[in-house]
């Protein structure tokens, strides 16, 4: 019978999995140094249904056991320090980066001071990537909503030529959304 037929997978496989996808080689030492577990078991029981009969099997419900017992362990589990930088970088990969990045900053300056330009591309952690990006984000969401408001798109608040502006704030739509729906119970 296949793996599937017999429900070998059980219903932790998938948060099982779901974890090991961001972390995948910090939990996999992890489990083999600490409890001498190896994840292959897991999917070996998981997956292929298949068992080494003098032992008992590795379950999901096992492995998640385990990985939040790594999550509780300051500062020796490679998982949970992992998972505390958020996929950043660990502190001596900025060391790493910083040096090469400082000569390429001093070798543009140089090629300022005579006259020539010069781009350059420093390395960057994920973290400095997706501060970038979401500054981005906020910057062009901020011209959007700033140009639309200087145009007047989409607003049902803007007033015809000649006619006074009254602009709603969420606060009253919030208490007319609220008192629609006290009415219709009442008369419901």
């Amino acid at each position: 019978m296949a793996a599937s037929d017999t429900g070998t997978a059980g219903p932790y496989a998938a948060e099982v999995a779901a974890r090991l996808r961001y972390f995948p080689h910090e939990i996999e030492a992890d489990l083999h140094s600490r409890y001498g577990v190896d994840i292959v078991d897991f999917w070996r029981h998981a997956a292929l249904g298949e068992d080494d009969p003098d032992e008992r099997p590795l379950t999901g419900r096992k492995v998640l056991a385990l990985l939040d017992e790594l999550s509780d362990i300051p500062g020796e589990s490679r998982f949970r320090a992992a998972r505390e930088r958020e996929g950043d970088w660990p502190a001596f990969m900025y060391l790493l980066a910083g040096s090469p990045n400082e000569t390429k900053m001093l070798r543009s300056d140089h090629a300022a001071y005579h006259g020539r330009t010069m781009q350059v591309s420093l390395f960057e952690s994920p973290r400095q990537v997706q501060d970038r990006d979401d500054g981005r984000k906020l910057s062009r969401a901020a011209h959007d909503h700033l140009v639309k408001q200087m145009s007047g798109g989409n607003d049902p608040n803007r007033a015809p030529r000649g006619r006074a502006i009254v602009r709603t704030t969420d606060i009253d739509e919030k208490r007319k959304a609220a008192d629609m729906r006290r009415k219709a119970v009442n008369h419901g």
